[in-house]
């Protein structure tokens, strides 16, 4: 009697080890009636069993061997999971929440993806059969898997200790949606040239940020510039908005000969310009002619000069002097040479600017994208580009070189001239300064203001980031948002 009397032991389930193959998993309806919300709550957090890089077996259907084709897990990402032991696909939607009596009766279509798993890889139409519209068996699970009711039930104990609004979780969640923001950003770069462009500022604390963006140009032949973050570290201010290349070069020589022109007739009218501001309040205006007074220093140690000397040769000269060697420090003969090399790529007046013995000498300059073949085939691919280009109606109006890659693209002429295209892309990504940076200035202004004056620097990178690239952000679904929150660290709920 006491064997019909005995009540049936509880088998105590180890969550670490639940059965990650769902093919080996027993169905979610055999567990302890009390320990099914922890079990379901164990494989939210998991996500879908996905091996991506398992080597799929060939299956014969029909004559034609065939076998699971691993983008269906980019097509069904939320609940598509792969059995390596049984060589099927299963939902995980179904798995959970899928009604007891559906699972055990219903011999459809959906039954097959909780049971014993759909493998006609033949007919992927069927993925589609499965999930159904939207009062199908398996939208009502994926409903079921999102719902907020569900999800009371689920982890009924959960609410006391849910955090979403401590700064710990908005500081991850910031980190979620920049971290995917960065991925897209990075996605759409693949492996094209790029340049990293830098500014630095002090923010509301003083503390100085150093605001990175990168410079690319997009598989549509478009300039792209991108803001990627920001760190705690100096770096030479680039104050000057985006300037096109040629421009650019054509505005380093006009400074430098108007600097050297202050140099040898600017300080007469200067003087002037001082003595009269002066006059008009009052100030005192040295003699030129009298003997300059060294300040901290002995007289007998100081050498006799006057006024004229020191405000001429040793202010006004030095001051020019030092303009002029910043410009040629950061213009160097080589980099002058890069420049002039690229505007031979300006394609306004019908290409006037042309110049194959520069546009060459500007591949060897880059002789790690160019090798003696290429070059030998540039020589020749030039030769059929300027001829090309400048009988066609759809490039003698182009005045940029960024309007060019473009048009090259949309008339697939990238493909034509490959190696002059790199060239462009090259040129392209050589900005001699830029504005996006700067333009992170203002954001973070907005973002860290005196009210939120500590704010961390990873935070604060992280905010920049979404807020910025607004655009790249608005694209990710919240879904992939959410996973990567997930994935930071084990959670009690999931959003």
């Amino acid at each position: 009697m006491e064997r019909f009397l005995k009540r049936k032991e509880r088998v105590e389930i180890d969550i670490d080890n639940l059965p990650a193959d769902p093919g080996l998993r027993p169905s979610i309806w055999s567990y302890d009636v009390n320990d099914r919300d922890r079990i379901r709550r164990a494989y939210l957090l998991k996500g879908p069993h996905q091996p991506k890089n398992h080597q799929f077996p060939q299956t014969r259907i029909g004559n034609i061997a065939r076998r699971f084709n691993s983008k269906w897990f980019e097509d069904f990402p939320d609940w598509i999971e792969y059995s390596i032991q049984k060589d099927a696909v299963f939902c995980l939607y179904c798995y959970l929440f899928k009604p007891q009596e559906q699972v055990n009766t219903s011999r459809g279509s959906g039954d097959i993806f909780v049971g014993e798993g759909f493998k006609n890889w033949k007919h992927k139409e069927k993925l589609l059969s499965h999930v159904g519209d939207h009062n199908s068996a398996h939208n009502k699970a994926r409903q079921k898997y999102h719902n907020e009711e569900i999800k009371k039930v689920t982890f009924e104990n959960a609410s006391v200790k849910l955090k979403l609004i401590a700064p710990k979780v908005q500081k991850e969640i910031c980190s979620a949606m920049a971290a995917e923001t960065l991925a897209v950003i990075m996605k759409d770069m693949n492996d094209s040239y790029f340049t990293i462009l830098v500014d630095e500022s002090r923010d509301v604390s003083m503390k100085e940020q150093l605001a990175i963006a990168v410079r690319y140009v997009d598989k549509l032949g478009q300039v792209i510039e991108r803001f990627i973050g920001i760190t705690n570290e100096l770096s030479q201010a680039l104050q000057r908005s985006d300037q096109d290349i040629i421009n650019a070069m054509k505005l380093v020589q006009v400074a430098k000969q108007r600097l050297q022109m202050l140099r040898e007739n600017g300080w007469e009218p200067l003087l002037e310009e001082v003595s009269r501001f002066c006059n008009v309040f009052e100030v005192e205006v040295p003699n030129m002619n009298s003997k300059f007074k060294t300040r901290g220093r002995s007289v007998k140690t100081s050498a006799e000069i006057i006024n004229f000397h020191h405000y001429r040769v040793d202010l006004f000269y030095t001051v020019v002097d030092m303009q002029l060697l910043e410009l040629n420090n950061r213009f160097s003969e080589s980099s002058t040479e890069l420049l002039l090399c690229v505007t031979c790529l300006n394609p306004s007046d019908m290409f006037t600017a042309y110049d194959k013995r520069k546009l060459i000498r500007l591949a060897e300059l880059y002789s790690t994208d160019f090798s003696m073949v290429d070059l030998m085939s540039l020589d020749h691919q030039l030769s059929t580009y300027i001829i090309d280009m400048r009988t066609s109606d759809e490039f003698t109006s182009l005045t940029s070189i960024a309007a060019l890659a473009k048009q090259l693209v949309k008339a697939k002429k990238n493909i034509v001239y490959p190696l002059v295209y790199r060239l462009i892309v090259l040129a392209l990504t050589l900005p001699v300064a830029t504005a996006t940076v700067e333009r992170a200035f203002s954001a973070m202004k907005i973002i860290k203001h005196r009210l939120r004056s500590k704010m961390g620097d990873a935070w604060l990178s992280d905010c920049l980031v979404s807020y910025i690239e607004k655009e790249v952000f608005d694209s990710i679904p919240n879904e992939v948002i959410m996973q990567h929150y997930h994935k930071i660290q084990s959670r009690m709920q999931s959003l």
